[in-house]
């Protein structure tokens, strides 16, 4: 049970009045326990004032509040920033030779790919997609900051309905209803990758499917080798989705304790573990 913030201070609040009060006592030193106890009895007070300045802070707002009452910024970092999403560093290798080098959305040729919006092509850019995390640069990038999500799991669900409504406000448009937060089972288990630059998929989309579909496995406590169903990629912008989906006919439980992904092609390799036991929401485990 996750303690309330103002019972998790009441309880600090009394776990310091109790350290206070064994240092004064106003015993004499006859009658004041001995440098070993006093000691022991400071260790114990500290002891539990980290343990209930932890569960205070573990105290999450998925876990405290219903999804209605989930704010822009709180969906948010569901999605970039949880245990069902986490940042990773991504090294690319060009050493096999880069492709010729392009200027414009026009000279890259990557079908679905261009401006949002239409327009004149511009210039390739290699601009963060989490926030502006990095200046636009016009050399291929040695890196890349991308976000793994379980996009299948239903607090990351009802979060993308909150992050769409947002979109489509600054876009003119009011949807006709609020978010649905009886969000229908998903047939599938799916992990996405985003993030990548699109010149990444400068051989084609589906390159980058074959390649990820051949060597990504997924591996948990009890099942050694987990192969995903299929491997979708978009190009979002600048940036690629890339999307694992693995059958719910594996039943993933929190028997298996933990869940590690792993895949690459020949410019980039990825690997992550995620812990299953965090990933339960409202007493059950969401993947």
């Amino acid at each position: 049970m996750v303690l309330t913030d103002q019972l998790g201070f009441r309880l600090l609040f009394r776990a310091v009045s109790l350290a206070g009060s064994h240092s004064q006592s106003g015993l004499s030193p006859l009658e004041e326990p001995s440098r070993g106890i006093r000691l022991r009895r400071w260790g114990q007070c500290v002891g539990l004032l980290f343990v209930l300045a932890s569960a205070v802070l573990a105290a999450s707002f998925w876990d405290e509040k219903p999804p209605e009452q989930w704010s822009l910024q709180e969906a948010r970092r569901l999605l970039i920033d949880s245990p069902w999403a986490k940042f990773m560093t991504v090294r690319l290798n060009w050493e096999g030779g880069v492709p010729r080098g392009p200027t414009t959305w026009k000279e890259l040729g990557i079908p679905g790919s261009g401006p949002a919006g239409g327009g004149s092509p511009r210039a390739l850019s290699t601009e963060s997609p989490v926030g502006g995390l990095g200046a636009p640069r016009r050399t291929y990038p040695h890196e890349a900051r991308v976000i793994l999500r379980w996009v299948s799991a239903r607090p990351l669900r009802y979060a993308e309905q909150i992050e769409s409504r947002r979109r489509q406000a600054a876009a003119g448009s009011q949807p006709a209803s609020g978010p649905t937060f009886g969000a229908e089972e998903q047939r599938d288990y799916v992990l996405e990758l985003v993030g990548l630059p699109a010149i990444v998929a400068h051989r084609g989309t589906s390159w980058v499917e074959a390649e990820l579909a051949r060597t990504t496995v997924f591996r948990t406590k009890r099942r050694p080798l987990i192969r995903p169903e299929a491997v979708e990629t978009e190009i979002r912008g600048l940036y690629l989705a890339i999307r694992f989906r693995v059958s719910r006919e594996e039943r993933i439980t929190l028997e298996d304790e933990f869940i590690e992904c792993s895949g690459e092609t020949s410019l980039f390799r990825f690997q992550h573990r995620f812990d299953l036991r965090k990933m339960v929401w409202r007493g059950e485990l969401e993947l």
